[in-house]
Protein backbone atom coordinates (compact mmCIF):
# COMPACT_ATOMS: atom_id res chain seq x y z
CA UNK A 1 0.00 0.00 0.00
CA UNK A 2 2.76 2.90 1.08
CA UNK A 3 4.94 1.69 -1.44
CA UNK A 4 2.04 1.94 -4.41
CA UNK A 5 0.47 5.36 -3.16
CA UNK A 6 3.97 6.62 -3.14
CA UNK A 7 4.56 5.56 -6.68
CA UNK A 8 1.22 6.83 -7.70
CA UNK A 9 2.16 10.54 -6.32
CA UNK A 10 5.80 10.34 -7.63
CA UNK A 11 4.24 9.30 -11.06
CA UNK A 12 1.85 12.61 -10.61
CA UNK A 13 4.48 15.06 -10.30
CA UNK A 14 7.01 14.23 -12.92
CA UNK A 15 4.46 16.05 -15.14
CA UNK A 16 5.50 19.13 -13.54
CA UNK A 17 8.56 21.76 -14.33
CA UNK A 18 11.09 20.24 -12.82
CA UNK A 19 14.78 22.58 -11.76
CA UNK A 20 18.16 21.90 -13.74
CA UNK A 21 19.53 20.50 -10.43
CA UNK A 22 17.21 17.89 -10.15
CA UNK A 23 18.67 14.22 -10.41
CA UNK A 24 17.47 11.72 -12.85
CA UNK A 25 14.21 9.76 -11.36
CA UNK A 26 16.41 6.17 -11.95
CA UNK A 27 18.78 7.48 -9.59
CA UNK A 28 16.06 7.61 -6.49
CA UNK A 29 15.46 3.87 -6.43
CA UNK A 30 19.35 2.89 -5.71
CA UNK A 31 19.53 5.86 -3.74
CA UNK A 32 16.81 5.25 -1.34
CA UNK A 33 17.66 1.33 -1.01
CA UNK A 34 21.15 1.72 0.14
CA UNK A 35 20.15 4.77 2.43
CA UNK A 36 17.72 1.71 4.25
CA UNK A 37 20.33 -0.28 3.98
CA UNK A 38 22.61 1.30 6.08
CA UNK A 39 19.96 2.38 8.39
CA UNK A 40 19.36 -1.69 8.61
CA UNK A 41 22.62 -1.86 9.40
CA UNK A 42 23.37 0.33 11.80
CA UNK A 43 20.28 -0.93 13.92
CA UNK A 44 21.33 -4.62 13.66
CA UNK A 45 24.99 -3.37 14.89
CA UNK A 46 23.26 -1.77 18.03
CA UNK A 47 21.07 -5.14 18.09
CA UNK A 48 24.16 -7.44 18.20
CA UNK A 49 25.80 -4.61 20.79
CA UNK A 50 23.07 -4.36 23.28
CA UNK A 51 19.69 -5.78 22.21
CA UNK A 52 17.18 -4.05 23.77
CA UNK A 53 18.53 -3.93 26.90
CA UNK A 54 18.45 0.30 26.61
CA UNK A 55 15.36 2.00 26.02
CA UNK A 56 16.58 5.46 24.50
CA UNK A 57 18.96 3.91 21.40
CA UNK A 58 15.47 2.33 19.92
CA UNK A 59 12.90 5.20 20.88
CA UNK A 60 15.00 7.68 18.84
CA UNK A 61 15.50 5.00 16.05
CA UNK A 62 12.17 3.97 15.71
CA UNK A 63 10.87 7.80 16.19
CA UNK A 64 13.33 8.40 12.88
CA UNK A 65 12.08 5.67 10.90
CA UNK A 66 8.62 6.41 11.11
CA UNK A 67 9.59 10.50 10.73
CA UNK A 68 11.01 8.26 7.73
CA UNK A 69 8.51 6.58 6.28
CA UNK A 70 5.89 9.65 6.92
CA UNK A 71 7.53 11.98 4.80
CA UNK A 72 7.43 10.83 0.92
CA UNK A 73 3.21 10.52 1.73
CA UNK A 74 3.07 14.01 3.32
CA UNK A 75 5.23 15.31 0.80
CA UNK A 76 4.20 13.61 -2.77
CA UNK A 77 0.69 12.12 -1.55
CA UNK A 78 -0.93 15.22 0.75
CA UNK A 79 1.76 17.57 -1.14
CA UNK A 80 1.84 19.31 1.98
CA UNK A 81 5.01 21.96 1.16
CA UNK A 82 5.01 23.06 4.40
CA UNK A 83 4.16 20.33 6.34
CA UNK A 84 6.88 18.03 4.66
CA UNK A 85 9.19 21.23 5.08
CA UNK A 86 8.51 20.72 9.29
CA UNK A 87 8.55 17.38 9.30
CA UNK A 88 11.70 17.26 7.58
CA UNK A 89 13.63 19.45 10.29
CA UNK A 90 12.05 17.15 13.17
CA UNK A 91 13.60 13.90 11.32
CA UNK A 92 16.85 15.45 11.00
CA UNK A 93 16.95 16.68 14.33
CA UNK A 94 16.09 12.95 15.30
CA UNK A 95 18.71 11.42 12.50
CA UNK A 96 21.30 14.18 14.49
CA UNK A 97 20.02 12.35 17.91
CA UNK A 98 19.89 9.15 16.38
CA UNK A 99 23.54 9.31 15.48
CA UNK A 100 24.85 10.76 18.88
CA UNK A 101 22.77 7.42 20.63
CA UNK A 102 23.98 4.83 18.65
CA UNK A 103 27.86 6.06 18.27
CA UNK A 104 28.77 5.74 22.19
CA UNK A 105 27.40 1.99 21.26
CA UNK A 106 29.17 1.51 18.07
CA UNK A 107 31.13 3.84 16.16
CA UNK A 108 30.20 2.15 12.92
CA UNK A 109 26.61 2.14 13.54
CA UNK A 110 26.45 5.92 14.57
CA UNK A 111 28.70 6.87 11.36
CA UNK A 112 26.19 4.39 8.94
CA UNK A 113 23.33 6.67 9.98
Amino acid sequence: WYQRRVREAVVSTQSTGKPWWNPPSWLFGPVWSTLYFMIAVSAFIVYQKIGFNQALPWMVFFVQICLNFAWPLIFFVGHQLLGSFIEIIFMLIFIIFNIAVFFPVNQSAGLLL
